[in-house]
């Protein structure tokens, strides 16, 4: 069996609204394709794979997928909305997903959204998202600039808790985009490549060293794209809290400086709370997850239908000479523990 925690979806259709320039319009074409027009502009050329369950469904049963956990195509998240459209759009892309989960609950699971650009509006509407069959939320790896860390998301996480809804983090709109070196005709590819595992990386940090991770034990959240940076720098982050060497939950008596003095537990210990799936694209860093996390930690992901991906998918595991038991909790158990 095998979970891919990591797929997204885009609607066929978007209802009208004429006094948003950034509202989503599906321009269709020919050969079950069409364009996401976004303020005049093609955002993204997409096939029926995001929108039709038969055709997603047989591409699964081709790659060797048993489910999909299905979340909106980042963009659609829409944190750049005013509350009203931003309420309208994250409704009718939740109805959408959980009408996919609803008619196919053997196949798909579910992720919705939230206008977290404004935290209290989202909160209030995350109560809607389990009676819809919904499993969680997608969130960006920042709304709007702002690190997910950040102190005016401390309730919006306290209700996420409550509810006890998966979280799923996904890079979005990388704040340094102007560091980023690449031809013209390839940025986007260059921002995906090294902005988005960067972002991501800055998200994870930010919830360690905010205390949220530390203050909600509970929290069931997932970073996209293996953490991204995050697996690098955590160890960094471990010697500045404890300075001691390999990692360790006891600070040493020269640990005085104060680096987050505040966190009961070390840095590393509140990444192993977290789980990551294994688009990374190599063995050798999937190895580097495993030797770093742990097995528990580790989902499988594939970005569909958005990547090339792997056939069959999980191929690279498969490579690895992991034992039975280690392949069933990538494969679909961990997943199972994050969303269930």
């Amino acid at each position: 069996m095998l979970i891919d925690t990591h797929s997204h979806i885009v609607p066929e259709t978007f209802p009208i609204n004429h006094s948003n320039p950034y509202w989503p319009i599906i321009e269709p074409l020919e050969n079950d394709r069409a364009n996401v027009m976004i303020n005049g502009d093609n955002f993204r050329t997409i096939t029926s794979q995001s929108w039709s369950p038969q055709q997603r469904i047989e591409n699964m049963e081709k790659e060797g997928v048993e489910q999909q956990v299905l979340s909106p195509m980042p963009e659609l998240l829409s944190y750049w909305f005013n509350p009203s459209d931003g309420v309208a759009i994250s409704n009718y892309i939740n109805e959408f997903i959980a009408k996919l989960v609803s008619d196919n609950s053997n196949k798909f699971l579910g992720l919705g959204m939230v206008p977290l650009q404004e935290p209290d509006l989202a909160s209030k509407e995350l109560a809607k998202l389990k009676p819809m069959g919904l499993s969680g939320i997608e969130i960006g790896s920042n709304i709007n600039g702002v690190s997910i860390g950040d102190s005016r998301f401390f309730s919006f996480f306290d209700t996420v808790e409550k509810l006890d809804l998966t979280v799923f983090v996904h890079a979005l709109h990388p704040t340094f985009q102007d560091r980023i070196i690449a031809q013209e005709d390839s940025f986007s590819n260059a921002v995906n490549a090294v902005g988005f595992p960067v972002d991501v990386g800055l998200a994870g940090a930010s919830l360690i060293t905010s205390g949220i991770l530390d203050k909600h034990k509970n929290l069931k959240i997932q970073l996209s794209h293996g953490g991204g940076t995050l697996p690098s720098m955590v160890t960094r982050m471990d010697h500045a809290w404890s300075r001691l060497w390999n990692g360790s939950d006891v600070r040493s008596s020269n640990s005085s400086n104060g680096f987050l003095a505040d966190l009961e537990n070390s840095p590393l210990s509140y990444a192993k709370m977290m789980y990551y799936d294994t688009l990374v694209f190599h063995h050798t860093t999937i190895g580097f997850l495993i030797d770093l996390l742990g097995v528990e930690r580790l989902t499988i992901g594939t970005d569909y239908p958005f990547l090339q991906r792997e056939d069959p998918v999980g191929k690279t595991l498969q490579s690895m000479n992991l034992t039975k038991p280690i392949l069933d909790k990538i494969n679909y158990q961990n997943a199972l523990e994050w969303i269930i």
